[in-house]
């Protein structure tokens, strides 16, 4: 069959006039402390526009740890400061602001209560002068993670009763402190523990406590798994679940979102070269899961240390050192932007949340700054702004650079200053398939995937361009000029956006482009002339759903090529191989179900999962989202 072949580079998706959010800057910070050891556990903004810091002070008070209460303004400078504690250790875990306007600070006291640690629960007036506290315990060690004021004015705390086994614990109090019920959460069996991290009430006026179960596992170390407790309103335990197996778990701290569900955030250790990574699980209030997904951000390890939806329907978190790290992802849990900021010194984040302007307020420690070893460290970063770049890719305009070909290229732009992202822009060359030009020593340099990259700044943001081929896991700092010529001889890249203001990068976002290289046939038959991978469908699914995609003939003639579609979860676990043989060139359709697949598939839990298609140097990955 005589066909007409014209190579054509395509780049099917262009950007034009983007949008992209970006990283907020620090408005101001501020430190606290003595020539000890001083550390920032939790900040909330208060009815005035302040802030309120409860911090952990080695500096100042009775002796020991003391619990640190902070009151800023606005510009975060001290109105007034006070301590609570006696000759032991006392500890902050979190303060809310009260019903009357004052304040209560939730944490651990050594120097009262019934022997060894217990729950302490401070009251103070708007002022921070003490109105009562109170403690709850028994004769092992109560330790508590995290407490609230309830909409009828009672308290909620949560935590850990730590003996030969650790329970998780959650209490209950009248508005004055006085004891309701407490529940234990957790094994008698040797070698398994329970830990309390995090409690919200639900709809239903009961409340979900998230945690941390731990247990031995053969060969002789210890699992780690998320653990959800559904705790009725008088206390009774009525159910718990657990999340994934684990080497380690960090976290588990939950949050109520603005749709109903809530979000369980940590970390996890697993196997592969980034460590510790944080993973988001989105479950409903009876603790089904709907999605989850690890975070990817730029430093390792990370442990993620709290956490607090946005109200652009996201989240935003902080994780543990060696710089104040804060990560941004949108409702899905993917990354969109990373801010870090610090000194020489370790410098670590432990409390973030979403003030009225929609910035952030960062409380923590820092040893780069202030009096001594360590001083609480206060942050506050403004509202990341949107901005708009304009950025169109498409091959060389300098018809010189092309030799030997029996005609000028044809180029064709449409609409470059147009919004629309669907804009066709593409080089024909005839017959020949390769670019080439001489160099000053006359050798013929071949440029067989080449480039002109365009980008018009349309604000006042610097930009860079960095270039990696698809294959590689990371981006090499590769820099390519804006409004310059340059390329590669790989099939697919990637180009990632860096955003710099004043010669800084102030932000980490990746927005990645993608372009193959493909034929462009003109034949009756038809000729297929990419690869394609095709969104599943239905997404979200259960328990199966259907996956397209499409194999094209190579540059010289139609023939097989070995594919592969695997199925991975978000951990990068292979959960299924659904296509492993050569395919002839066409479209194809396969099914994936999440209760069976040819035996090899496990009945798998409602989450994110993906889907990747390798054909030769093609690889390409999308996501898809079981819902059960």
């Amino acid at each position: 069959m005589n066909k007409k072949l014209i190579y054509s580079l395509f780049i099917p998706l262009l950007f034009a006039t983007a949008s992209f959010s970006q990283i907020p800057d620090t408005v101001w910070t501020k430190t606290f402390g003595g020539v000890s050891s001083d550390v920032g556990n939790s900040v909330i903004e208060t009815n005035d526009g302040g802030f309120i810091i409860a911090a952990t002070t080695n500096s100042f008070g009775a002796g020991g740890q003391d619990i640190w209460l902070i009151k800023t303004d606005e510009n975060g400078d001290t109105l007034w400061t006070k301590t609570f504690g006696g000759t032991g250790n006392d500890r902050t875990a979190n303060v809310v602001q009260t019903n009357d306007n004052g304040y209560a600070v939730f944490g651990t006291t050594n120097s009262y209560g019934n022997g060894g640690d217990d729950f302490l629960l401070w009251k103070t007036d708007p002022l921070g002068n003490t109105q009562w506290h109170k403690t709850y315990g028994g004769s092992t060690d109560e330790r508590a993670k995290e407490g609230h004021q309830l909409p009828d004015a009672n308290y909620i705390i949560v935590g850990d009763s730590v003996g030969q086994n650790s329970f998780a614990w959650i209490i209950k109090t009248f508005e004055d402190g006085t004891f309701i019920w407490g529940r234990a959460a957790g094994s008698s069996s040797y070698g398994v523990h329970h830990h309390g991290r995090a409690v919200l009430q639900t709809d239903d006026g009961g409340f979900a406590m998230s945690g941390i179960l731990a247990y031995l596992y053969p060969p002789g170390g210890y699992v780690n798994e998320y653990a959800f407790y559904k705790i009725s309103s008088n206390g009774s335990l009525l159910y718990y679940k657990e999340y994934g197996m684990f080497g380690g778990v960090w976290g588990a701290i939950i949050k109520k979102l603005s749709d109903g569900n809530l979000i369980l955030g940590g970390s996890v250790k697993s196997s592969g070269p980034y460590l510790e990574r944080p993973l988001m699980i989105k479950i409903d209030q009876s603790g089904n899961i709907i999605w989850d997904n690890i975070i990817l951000g730029s430093q390792y390890p990370a442990i993620l240390t709290s956490f607090e939806p946005t109200n652009d329907n996201g989240f935003i978190f902080t994780i543990y050192g060696p710089h104040i790290s804060l990560l941004k992802c949108d409702e899905y849990g993917i990354l969109t932007w990373e801010k870090i900021v610090g000194g020489p010194q370790y410098d670590e984040a432990y409390s973030i949340s979403q003030i009225s302007d929609s910035g952030y307020i960062v409380t923590g420690y820092t040893k780069s700054f202030g009096a001594g070893n360590s001083d609480v460290w206060l942050l506050k970063f403004n509202y990341p702004i949107q901005t708009n770049v304009q950025i169109n890719f498409f091959p060389p305009v300098d018809t010189a650079l092309v030799q030997g070909g029996c005609c000028t290229p044809e180029i064709t732009v449409r609409n470059l200053s147009s919004t629309s992202v669907r804009d066709s822009i593409s080089i024909e060359p005839g017959p020949i398939t390769t670019f080439y030009y001489f160099d000053s020593t006359g050798t013929q340099i071949n440029i067989d995937n080449y480039y002109f990259l365009v980008i018009d700044s349309l604000d006042e943001f610097e930009y860079e361009v960095w270039y990696k081929p698809k294959s590689n896991d990371i981006f090499d700092p590769i820099v390519i000029p804006f409004d310059s010529s340059f390329y590669t001889d790989n099939n697919n890249f990637d180009i990632q956006l860096v955003v710099k203001k004043n010669g800084e990068i102030i932000d980490s976002l990746t927005q990645l482009f993608h372009a193959d290289f493909g034929l462009d046939v003109d034949d009756e038959e038809g000729f297929i002339d990419e690869f394609e991978l095709a969104q599943n469908y239905p997404n979200p699914f259960n328990p199966s759903t259907k996956i397209k995609f499409t194999i094209p003939a190579t540059l010289n003639e139609v023939e097989g090529s070995l594919v592969t579609l695997e199925v991975f979860d978000v951990l990068g676990n292979e959960i299924a191989t659904l296509v492993n043989q050569e395919k002839q060139p066409g479209t194809y359709e396969v099914e994936f179900n999440a209760t069976s697949h040819s035996g090899s598939v496990r009945n798998l839990t409602s989450g994110i999962y993906f889907y990747q298609l390798k054909a030769g140097d093609f690889t390409e990955t999308k996501k898809m989202i079981l819902m059960k």
